[in-house]
């Protein structure tokens, strides 16, 4: 009878599916988690590349920003959690003046003799991701961000 025992391998599929199933499940969560990642970047990437392009059509009047600011949010997906303020996107917009040598100036300012004003738009979007796992030796919130800068004249 013990000899049977020792020489039977029924069950053994079982035993060594159930070794490596919690392995293969928080691999495939993982790989699912740094996807939504990746998604939630493109879609900040696709947000200022939406807020330059609005700024270069309805240029901002007097360093008014808030229709730059207005298309960023519209772009951004609805899904997002608008009642959580951690996890919200911070949105930025802001005009740079600068003189062609390089030396920033105040927007209504005008540069010397022989040199042309560049005006520029930057549009910048921050959002806190959340893991859907606690993840040994990785903090479970970090930022993700992206910007945007286009000459505007």
């Amino acid at each position: 009878m013990s000899r049977k025992l020792v020489n039977c391998r029924d069950g053994a599929i079982a035993i060594e599916f159930a070794m490596i199933a919690p392995i293969l499940i928080i691999m495939a969560i993982s790989v699912y988690d740094v996807s939504l990642a990746i998604k939630q970047k493109l879609a900040l990437q696709n947000a200022t590349r939406i807020g330059v392009q609005y700024g270069l059509v309805r240029r901002p009047v007097q360093g008014d920003m808030q229709h730059v600011i207005n298309a960023v949010e519209q772009t951004l997906p609805p899904k997002w959690d608008k009642s959580n303020a951690a996890t919200q996107p911070q949105i930025s917009a802001a005009l740079r003046c600068e003189c062609s040598t390089g030396l920033v100036i105040a927007c209504g300012s005008k540069c010397s003799a022989g040199q042309t004003k560049l005006t520029y738009l930057k549009v910048e979007i921050t959002k806190t991701y959340q893991t859907m796992l606690p993840y040994p030796g990785f903090d479970s919130n970090f930022e993700i961000s992206d910007e945007s800068i286009v000459r505007l004249q």
